[in-house]
């Protein structure tokens, strides 16, 4: 293929004829052979133009021959791809950007082959918000191969927000069941010292205005254990009404309301 251009010129040459004019023959010979050097670098598309221009009838025939068959041959290299584009909801979209190498490449949604040369190509694909990009390796020959491509919509940042506290209706003053209660059991505490420590009394006094120094024991013990229970019955009394405040105090003191938060997306 190197040779194209010395084996271009000599069939030129041989097939030019006396009305041909030599620039239109050096200019299909040139075509010839800058098809066949981009035709080695792998430039299918443009050798294959270059074939088609020296293909062409004005050419001399030999020449026109041989470029109508390099031309069927870089055909055949040529790879093609068909695209399918769907949006993020996975429905076919039709109206997508398409940037091939980075240039538009208008049209390459309409349901035809989309030809290349062999190599890497990136792909990049725009619809509205909805974005995506790819990079495929194309090989010679390869033939209306399947390219699907998934539209992606922008990641959405999620953002905490505290929400405003509820509103807390103002309460009046609690008084609970069980505090009552207590106040219950302290108040009867303290009447049955009360009552304890009169009949403790009188009993003394009866005693001293009777038999003191000389009382029996048993009288005297009688005595002093009414005291006694005068002394429990005050302990009881102070018991219930401490826990009567214990309970009064925690059934008023102010909760606050737990700070609630929403996750919001944008």
């Amino acid at each position: 293929m190197k040779h194209g251009f010395v084996f271009a010129s000599a069939l030129a040459i041989l097939a030019m004829a006396p009305s041909a004019r030599a620039d239109d023959v050096d200019a299909c010979v040139e075509g010839a052979d800058k098809a066949q050097q981009l035709r080695d670098q792998a430039k299918l598309i443009e050798a294959r133009e270059q074939l088609i221009a020296c293909a062409a009838s004005s050419c001399p025939a030999a020449v026109a021959k041989q470029c109508a068959k390099w031309l069927n041959e870089v055909d055949q290299a040529v790879p093609t791809i068909a695209l399918r584009v769907r949006s993020s909801t996975g429905s076919d979209v039709a109206d997508a950007e398409v940037t091939l190498d980075g240039a538009v490449r208008p049209g390459a949604q309409g349901g035809k082959p989309i030809t290349l040369d062999p190599g890497p190509h990136k792909f990049a694909f725009k619809r509205g918000d909805e974005t995506a990009e790819t990079t495929i390796v194309v090989r010679a020959g390869e033939k209306n191969r399947p390219v699907d491509v998934t539209l992606v919509a922008p990641a959405k940042s999620a953002v905490i927000v505290a929400t405003p506290e509820p509103a807390v209706a103002e309460r009046g003053f609690y008084f609970p069941w069980t505090a009552g209660a207590f106040i219950g059991v302290g108040v009867a505490g303290f009447v049955g010292t009360a009552a304890l420590v009169a009949v403790a009394s009188s009993d003394a006094s009866n005693l001293r205005s009777t038999c003191a120094p000389t009382c029996a024991a048993s009288d005297v013990d009688a005595a002093h254990s009414k005291l006694v229970a005068a002394n429990v019955t005050l302990g009881i009394g102070i018991a219930g009404v401490a826990l009567a405040a214990i309970f009064l105090i925690a059934a008023n003191v102010g909760h606050h309301p737990v700070k609630r938060t929403a996750l919001l997306t944008f």
